[in-house]
């Protein structure tokens, strides 16, 4: 089986170097102007991978070239931020191919649906088999030029396809791949269980003033996740549980998908504890500033999105709402004008019984 990764971030060097040492054909691809984050994979031949499971020297071709990268590839693996994956999506629409699965590591709150959205304007995707997880397989982090190191090899994860119905087949054909994805309901519920929004935007943003001073010397988990802020992750918390609710997906506490994806000893009586005491978290350098990824990411594509489905299901979601707003003057950026919603991924005008059925069947009820 070839995979093409698509990507030259932690997760996509990780991905990429596990995959080739368990045995598979890959190739690692990145955007030309962004060809140095790959330009030491070029002069190596490959990317050296330690820590928890494979450890070794992975020896990978690498690409900027979309078609080489994509062609006779069984599976597309995409390891970007989610401003990246419209674009994606575009870039690989004249590539693909009748049966190639498409798989977004990770989703991060509506990556699927972005993707679809994207090949459906275009018209082609339909035969494609495409899904994602709701996070990471590994928590990883580039350790030099060319080398990547796993911490945590996660025991369980959510994945599912678009539409819905296709997912236990994406299971089946991604198992050998990464034997811990389990079957979400959809891939709305995978996206509201991508633990970065709930763990980046209002943490960041309540301590502003320190990310500022530090000059990139902050460790938010272990500096900055104090009861109080706790307080406010949790009001957040019960917005997107009562989204699950309403939906009628699972309500996964935080404290426990933080227990199951491998990234505490114990299960935590709160999320002050859980993220502040977590030895996966608190190991975390960051952020170095606030026009990081935890506020131009989660807010614009992960806080909007989940504000956006609140507002259209009825669910009040005060505590996101009072974040997006205080990033947005921060950042000097309209966050919601130029965000994911509901209404840009064409999902707008559903009720929840409609969303579901649209989520699991590719069409509109």
């Amino acid at each position: 089986m070839k995979i093409a990764v698509l990507g030259a971030g932690n997760g996509a060097h990780a991905c990429a170097a596990d995959l080739k040492l368990a045995g598979f054909d890959v190739i690692l691809w990145e955007f030309p102007e962004f060809r140095e984050r790959i330009e030491a994979v070029f002069e190596k031949g490959g990317v050296e991978l330690k820590g928890v499971g494979r450890n070794g020297f992975a020896p990978l071709k690498a690409t900027t070239d979309i078609k080489d990268a994509m062609d006779g590839a069984s599976c597309v693996l995409i390891s970007i931020p989610a401003f990246g994956h419209r674009r994606i999506a575009e870039i690989c629409a004249p590539h693909l191919t009748a049966g190639q699965m498409v798989f977004l590591c990770p989703g991060s709150t509506g990556g699927a649906l972005e993707f679809a959205h994207a090949l459906r304007v275009k018209g082609v995707g339909e035969d494609v088999l495409l899904g994602e997880t709701a996070t990471l397989p590994y928590a990883c982090r580039l350790s030099g030029p060319a080398a990547v190191e796993i911490k945590v090899r996660s025991p369980w994860l959510l994945g599912a396809a678009f539409p819905g119905k296709n997912t236990e087949k994406f299971i089946r054909l991604l198992n050998p791949l990464f034997a811990a994805v389990a079957p979400a309901v959809n891939v709305l519920e995978t996206g509201l269980n991508n633990g970065n929004i709930l763990a980046h935007p209002a943490p960041a943003i309540l301590n502003a003033g320190r990310i500022e001073f530090s000059h990139g010397e902050f460790y938010l988990f272990r500096e900055g996740f104090t009861p109080s802020v706790g307080r406010v992750v949790q009001a957040i918390e019960n917005e997107r549980l009562e989204l699950c609710k309403v939906l009628g997906y699972d309500r996964l506490s935080s404290e426990d998908r933080i227990l199951k994806i491998g990234y505490h000893t114990r299960r935590a009586s709160s999320l002050a504890e859980a993220y502040g005491t977590s030895p996966v978290f608190t190991s975390l350098k960051g952020p170095g500033n606030l026009q990081d990824r935890y506020i131009s990411e989660d807010v614009k594509y992960g806080f909007v999105f989940l504000s956006s489905l609140g507002e259209m299901l009825g669910v009040p979601t005060p505590t996101i709402d009072s974040i997006i707003h205080l990033a947005s003057i921060i950042n000097s950026e309209d966050y919601r004008q130029k965000g994911r919603t509901v209404e840009s991924l064409g999902i707008g005008g559903m009720d929840a019984d409609g969303l579901n059925h649209f989520l699991h069947e590719g069409v509109r009820k």
